[in-house]
């Protein structure tokens, strides 16, 4: 009777307190559990996320050196198409200077020849030869010579 009596004071006081402590317990613990897995999906996505995102700036990355060796490649090539054309218009000018040098040295050997020729020409004949004479024989001896054919 003390056995029951004990029983029915524990199971009406003492049970409902430790049984709604131990669920409590129970939910918290369950709760715990719900959120350490929603925490481990979010990482796991933020990882997935991080590594999509580091791909793409890696893919990024590698595009905007390719850009930039292109460039790079276009803007030598440019350079050199330039220094190319730099060269060829300094040797037509070195070519157009020297061949205007020719021209007068020739022209200046042939005043030289020309005069050189009147006064032999004087000296063997005895007369002047007058300046149209003496333009043609400049002319004459200058298409002889084998520099200009």
């Amino acid at each position: 009777l003390i056995f029951l009596g004990v029983l029915g004071v524990l199971s009406f006081f003492v049970w409902p307190p430790i049984l709604d402590g131990l669920k409590a317990r129970e939910q918290k613990i369950h709760g715990d559990l719900v959120a350490a897995e929603k925490a481990n999906e979010d990482a796991r996505l933020m990882l997935e996320d991080y590594q999509a995102k580091l791909k793409d700036a890696s893919v990024e990355v590698q595009t905007m050196l390719a850009d930039s060796r292109k460039t790079a490649e276009a803007n030598a090539a440019k350079i050199v198409d330039e220094a190319k054309l730099e060269a060829a218009r300094q040797a037509d000018r070195a070519k157009a200077d020297i061949e205007a040098a020719k021209r007068t040295a020739l022209a200046e050997l042939a005043d030289q020849t020309g005069a050189m020729a009147i006064g032999v020409a004087r000296q063997v004949v005895g007369r002047e030869i007058n300046p149209d004479e003496h333009a043609e024989l400049i002319r004459s001896s200058l298409d002889r010579l084998p520099s200009n054919n």
